[in-house]
């Protein structure tokens, strides 16, 4: 018998309505959710594209993280490539922002989830991608998961005309790409929302790198599993005996512009998803 039950009199129909539904808990309830796309990388003298949107529904609500905008072919130097936004959540956190680049310099950095911005690496070297940071708590369900949450991409080196200085990948779960070293390079790919880096001209054309694809991960207390990362399907049966459920939503990083044959161009990365958190319970 439900706690409390004993106290009604009378005439309980409304009560017992009550009961149920207070003590059902949420297992068997079903997400359903869409996952963003991965922004394309640009190629040659064409600016990457905006990251697509990752939605959650669960209870009624749906929480909405919007992919981050692309690096742009020879953009503004040193400006901040937008992420995207997120609505819907109790905490809804702005993408970071990728770098732009332009000229001589070598490729913007990608911006990480939880609003890290791109950083300068100096000297003519590809700008470094952005390291994610944490959201609600999404770092400690990350590791529960053995899914690695600190490696950003790092920007190249500037090195010898022609040479392929490519940026680095992120291997950090929502970290930016680096960005290609001057004298010739492409971008580094993004990790699970966070943008790719951006090329960098001379001796051949290159491509960005592509923004991280857009993910649930949720969070279950009182059922197994006690975490899960999606990164596939439309859909998620709650565990039996769960009493609460935590939702992260990512929208997909925006990828990074790409550069030409020409040593002058170069391209910045993209912006990183936004992230949508809620608990219900």
């Amino acid at each position: 018998m439900p706690i409390g039950f004993s106290s009604f009199s009378g005439n309980i129909s409304f009560g017992r309505s009550y009961i149920s539904a207070g003590f059902s808990g949420l297992g068997g309830q079903v997400i359903a959710y869409t996952l963003g796309g991965q922004g394309a990388a640009g190629t040659g003298a064409a600016s990457g594209s905006t990251g697509g949107t990752t939605t959650a529904t669960f209870a009624g609500v749906t929480l909405t993280a919007n992919g981050g905008s692309g690096g742009v072919y020879q953009g503004t130097e040193g400006g901040a490539i937008a992420g995207g936004t997120a609505t819907g959540g109790t905490t809804n956190t702005t993408g970071g922002t990728g770098r732009g680049s332009t000229g001589d310099s070598g490729g913007g950095g990608g911006g990480g989830i939880g609003a890290a911005n791109a950083t300068h690496s100096g000297g003519s070297g590809g700008d470094n991608g952005a390291q994610s940071l944490d959201v609600a708590g999404l770092f400690a369900v990350l590791s529960a998961l053995s899914v690695a949450t600190t490696t950003y991409g790092t920007g190249s080196p500037a090195g010898s005309g022609g040479t392929n200085n490519k940026g680095g990948d992120a291997t950090g779960f929502g970290s930016g790409g680096g960005g290609g070293g001057y004298w010739g390079g492409g971008g580094g790919n993004g990790l699970y929302g966070g943008g790719g880096g951006g090329g960098s001209g001379y001796g051949s054309t290159w491509t960005g790198g592509t923004g991280g694809q857009g993910v649930v991960v949720a969070k279950f207390t009182g059922g197994t599993p006690q975490q899960v990362l999606l990164t596939s399907g439309t859909s998620y049966t709650v565990p039996n005996g769960t009493t609460q459920v935590q939702l992260w939503a990512i929208g997909a990083g925006g990828g990074g512009g790409g550069a030409t044959s020409s040593d002058s161009t170069s391209a910045g990365g993209g912006g990183a998803g936004g992230v949508s958190y809620r608990a219900f319970t």
